[in-house]
């Protein structure tokens, strides 16, 4: 059956994608304009440069990693919103998005913009429920497409906040430069950004939306409401197959026993599971996407020189990504997820060497900062195809249902942690040398590059949560021997090569 989509279901999506925008629009609104801050602050007062000295260093890292500190603090939350309805907690999620982004655009000192920025970082961290409030409404035969809306409209959301900042049109320099109304309003509308989106999902969640999702209600045994939701959404002719299915996973769910991450940690599989993961979430961060998000400009300044081209050159970065990440969702079924991280961090090592060496050898070769420009973009590529499109979806895949809930909850705490520390840090050592920023940069990606390869595990094509389960690997290795033995993977799924090969042994 086709999968309908009615107008409710519109509406829904469009309050998950609003949700991501607002993400994307926040981590990147301190970038291009970041200078044009420090100046309107006067953090550099006095000084001999008016955008760049130990004071803005310090406070400008404190305000970028204040948005981590915040979403770390909101991921730790995610837990204790279950009881919430996710209408409610979506709320909650664009309120925090509005009083943080208009305390921060009406900032006139540290305090203001800290704080306004901390309160939109929480916002950024309970983020994370609107891809399970997409999953809840959504045809479950269409979930890898509403899936893909989350990271979409994030990365779209990084674009929308470089093109904004780009408006400002010059750079800040030392001699004969003035703060103009311009280039206020810009700073200031970039942080504004984020409260327009989600006064939009405020609307249409308080006046279209007015529902729980259908599989809250089935949770909580309202059938009968629960039906009328799927007919809002999906049509007349959907409701038996959709309430079925979320019944089923409803019953699933009620059945599992939920494990606290301390008495998982006693079972070395789920010990090993969980270790492995937490190391994932801390390498997405550790090879420096959110350096790259908030700093771009300033390294791409230090590299090619300070003009409009610097900052035209970081402001296409987003652009690329967001490309990436678009070609991703055609392709992200067709192949294994480890193989995704691994060609993905590999590709964006091979590049990131580039930019880390190339001015330690050329100097100033003419050749240099095109080089360490092409690194920089082809590590944007592979991180778009690897980490930052497939980490998620194979965390997702590799908990086991009873201990997923802690450890997912954990794990994004530990990403968030680690970006706040790159970002912070970076403040610092970017002003110091941009090479050894890429080398740090570099050191870790081919640090994660050889963990993933070694100790991160296949899950497409295998259960949920029994990747390093050692019964499992057991079988999967001998249905790849025995390739006639239909039974052996008959209806189990663990991999569709090995399903192929035997249904057609010719090809």
């Amino acid at each position: 059956m086709a999968v309908k989509s009615n107008q409710s279901l519109i509406f829904g999506a469009t309050i998950g994608a609003l949700g991501a925008l607002a993400f994307g629009l926040t981590v990147a609104n301190i970038n291009t304009s970041k200078e044009f801050v420090i100046v309107n602050m006067e953090w550099c007062k006095g000084q001999s440069n008016i955008f760049d000295c130990e004071n803005s260093q310090l406070l400008a890292g404190l305000v970028n990693g204040s948005t981590f500190i915040g979403a770390a603090l909101g991921s730790l939350l995610i837990g204790i919103s279950g009881k919430a309805p996710r209408r409610v907690m979506l709320m909650v999620v664009n309120w925090l998005f509005i009083i943080g982004s208009i305390l921060s655009a009406s900032a006139i000192n540290f305090g203001m913009l800290f704080t306004g920025r901390l309160i939109s970082g929480v916002g950024v961290g309970l983020d994370a429920l609107v891809p399970l409030f997409l999953v809840e409404i959504c045809h479950p035969n269409a979930r890898k497409y509403f899936s893909v809306i989350y990271q979409l409209f994030i990365t779209f959301g990084l674009v929308l906040s470089a093109g904004w900042q780009l408006i400002h049109g010059r750079v800040v320099t030392n001699t004969g430069f003035e703060l103009s109304l311009k280039d206020k309003v810009i700073w200031r509308g970039s942080q504004l950004l984020p409260a327009i989106t989600s006064i939009i999902a405020l609307l249409l969640i308080h006046f279209v939306f007015k529902f729980n999702t259908p599989y809250e209600l089935i949770e909580k045994g309202k059938t009968a409401e629960a039906r009328e939701v799927i007919e809002k959404l999906h049509g007349a002719e959907a409701v038996d197959e959709v309430y079925d299915e979320f019944d089923r996973d409803s019953e699933k769910t009620k059945s599992t026993p939920n494990l606290s991450l301390l008495k998982a940690f006693k079972n070395p599989i789920y010990r090993k599971i969980i270790l492995h993961t937490f190391v994932l979430a801390a390498i997405q961060q550790l090879v420096g996407i959110s350096v790259l998000t908030s700093n771009i400009t300033k390294m791409f300044m230090q590299m090619m020189g300070r003009s409009m081209n610097s900052t035209l050159a970081s402001s296409g970065m987003f652009l690329v990504n967001f490309v990436a990440t678009v070609i991703l969702t055609f392709v992200i079924g067709k192949y294994g997820r480890k193989t995704f991280l691994v060609w993905g961090i590999g590709f964006s090592t091979v590049f990131m060497a580039l930019a880390s060496f190339s001015k330690p050898i050329g100097k100033d070769a003419k050749w240099v900062p095109i080089v360490s420009i092409i690194g920089s973009f082809g590590f944007i590529i592979g991180f778009a195809v690897g980490l930052g499109g497939i980490t998620w979806v194979y965390l997702s895949e590799v908990y086991p249902p009873e201990t997923k809930n802690g450890a997912m909850s954990v794990a994004v705490f530990i990403n968030w942690v680690c970006a706040a520390a790159t970002v912070f840090g970076s403040e610092f050592l970017i002003s110091y040398s941009e090479v050894l920023v890429n080398t740090i940069l570099f050191a870790f990606s081919l640090f994660g590059f050889m963990y993933i390869m070694i100790f991160i595990r296949e899950t497409k094509g295998v259960p949920l949560g029994k990747a390093y389960d050692p019964l499992v690997e057991e079988e999967f290795r001998n249905c790849e021997i025995d390739l006639k033995n239909v039974e052996c993977v008959k209806g189990q799924h663990y991999s569709s090569r090995i399903v192929e090969k035997i249904i057609m042994p010719n090809d």
